[in-house]
């Protein structure tokens, strides 16, 4: 039987599947790098909540006790001043993690896109593999069937001669 006359191109769509899973994975695994850092993003800000609403609580407690003065006061106002400050910062940055890993989430939904489509493209060359198979054991079988003929008829010719030869 002859080889496939597309063979390279069967080659090249499997490899181009191959490179598009990879693809795929490495961008799972930045998006789970991302995930991950927006986790800790979102740790800091409870963290640093939780440290502000603490403070909070200390600056209306000193006012319950005796001994407070404006020096003291004013030294937990700047400090839940810049604890507020921190705070929308980090909010901040979340924000902008949220973003890359949208990006991110993106890019692993658009090389999974091209992994079905790479692999759509592979299906369609390998069922036209199957039915071009087909058709050449078809074509064999019909040789073949011909060549049988034709050497049927050289023997049945070649008997018929032997025959009058013998008469």
């Amino acid at each position: 039987m002859a080889k496939y006359p597309l063979e390279q191109l069967v080659e090249i769509k499997q490899k181009r599947v191959d490179d598009a899973e990879k693809l795929l994975i490495e961008k799972k695994e930045l998006l789970k790098k991302e995930e991950e850092k927006l986790k800790k993003c979102q740790e800091k800000v409870k963290k640093t909540q939780k440290h502000y609403d603490e403070k909070l609580d200390d600056f209306y407690d000193s006012f319950e006790g005796d001994g407070t003065t404006s020096t003291k006061v004013n030294r937990l106002k700047d400090h839940l001043k810049a604890t507020l400050e921190k705070l929308a910062e980090e909010k901040k940055a979340v924000e902008k993690q949220k973003s890359i890993r949208n990006e991110a989430q993106e890019a692993v939904n658009e090389a999974k896109a091209i992994l079905d489509q790479r692999r759509i493209d592979l299906q369609k060359i390998t069922e036209h593999r199957a039915s071009w198979t087909q058709e050449e054991l078809k074509e064999k079988k019909r040789l073949d069937i011909i060549e049988h003929d034709e050497l049927g008829s050289a023997i049945h010719s070649q008997r018929q001669k032997n025959r009058k030869r013998e008469r």
